[in-house]
């Protein structure tokens, strides 16, 4: 089929209640823009919007131009993919949707081949992790995360923005770890202007793996209170940054360490 001739297409107002299967992997997919659907439809904007989605929305390889925004989706939300051999997906924007994750799940995943991801003004919820962040020139910007596992923000991809988001209650199992915003093998990060409101490790937490780094990263004019942690409130691993690290400007309020001194960063 010919892509349609006002190049745009509308998915609006649908209440989609999903118990399929894909591929055994056990996720339930609700709105699927699906990889063997992109070809003929390149070059074509596509709005999913004010839709209630019980099953994951996902939007698969080799889509531009898409705009997701005001739907309600149960349990997650992906965005692009993991597949070097498939079509990256491009210019992307997710604004004002609300995420009620699983809590044993991922709420939302922006995939390794995917690029200028516009992640803003979305509430999330019980992610586990929240976001997880792979994809090229990803903003992050003005969401509510609330009540999620492990990291609320997981961040493992160069050139990420972090900004303006409200993280609260950033909760874990008895025997494991949470962390506001974590950042993983990646370089030129801008964390900045977050509230971050409750966790049981780092509200902002730096790392990277042997044979990695993670370098010139910019944390500034956040705000982090009641951390109760088993490192600092800013914790920046021993083999990170090696060229760069800018901390500034943060206010850091009632931040104890485990052993019940304060510790900031």
């Amino acid at each position: 089929a010919e892509a349609p001739e006002n190049k745009r297409i509308v998915i609006r107002g649908n209440i989609v209640v999903s118990r399929y299967r894909i591929d055994g992997t056990g996720l339930d997919i609700g709105i699927s823009l699906n990889t063997d659907e992109f070809k003929r439809l390149q070059g074509v904007d596509v709005v999913v919007e004010g839709n209630i989605s019980i099953g994951a929305l996902s939007v698969g390889a080799g889509f531009e131009r898409v705009v997701v925004k005001n739907n309600i989706v149960v349990p997650q939300m992906f965005i692009g993919h993991n597949k070097s051999d498939l079509a990256p997906v491009k210019d992307i924007e997710v604004e004002g949707n609300i995420i009620f994750g699983s809590g044993s799940s991922i709420g939302v995943e922006i995939g390794d081949f995917s690029e200028k991801i516009n992640f803003v003004s979305n509430i999330l919820i019980q992610g586990n992790p929240g976001i997880r962040v792979r994809g090229k020139r990803v903003t992050i910007r003005g969401n509510y995360i609330y009540n999620n596992f492990y990291e609320a923000i997981d961040v493992q991809s160069s050139g990420t923005v972090v900004e303006g988001n409200w993280i609260i209650d950033d909760r874990s199992p008895a025997d494991k770890s949470s962390r506001g915003i974590k950042v993983s093998n990646a370089t030129d990060v801008v964390i900045r202007n977050n509230v971050i409101d409750g966790c049981t490790v780092a509200a902002i937490y730096a790392r990277a793996d042997t044979g990695y780094t993670s370098d010139r990263l910019v944390i500034e004019g956040n705000i982090i209170r009641n951390i109760y942690s088993q490192y600092q409130a800013i914790y920046i691993q021993s083999n990170v940054c090696p060229t760069m690290c800018m901390i500034r400007n943060n206010l850091i309020d009632n931040v104890f360490h485990d052993t019940g001194s304060p510790r900031c960063i």
